[in-house]
């Protein structure tokens, strides 16, 4: 088994979640169904969502103290993916 970790982004018709993922398991996990997220889900524009579940997710990075994430490409890198991807690397997450 590798040790690699690894970012996987789902999206759906209503939600977005991004795993934090090390041999098959989920480490950390951030969606848009998160009650925390979901407090405030009416008053944010849909087109910030991505970006606040890439800073959250950066945050529980950051506080676990992991480092080096490669991006599982599941779908093409534009529009919420790469938001999400470009959210973490602004937050200091190193992701190849």
């Amino acid at each position: 088994m590798s040790n690699k970790l690894y970012l996987r982004i789902k999206k759906t018709n209503q939600h977005l979640y991004a795993y934090v993922l090390h041999n098959g398991k989920q480490l950390l996990t951030v969606s848009t169904n998160q009650k925390m997220i979901q407090k405030n889900i009416e008053k944010i524009d849909s087109q910030r969502l991505p970006e606040i579940i890439g800073y959250f997710l950066s945050e529980k990075i950051k506080e676990s103290g992991l480092s080096n994430i490669y991006l599982k490409k599941t779908y093409l890198f534009h529009g919420k993916v790469k938001t999400v991807v470009e959210e973490l690397r602004k937050n200091g997450i190193i992701i190849f």
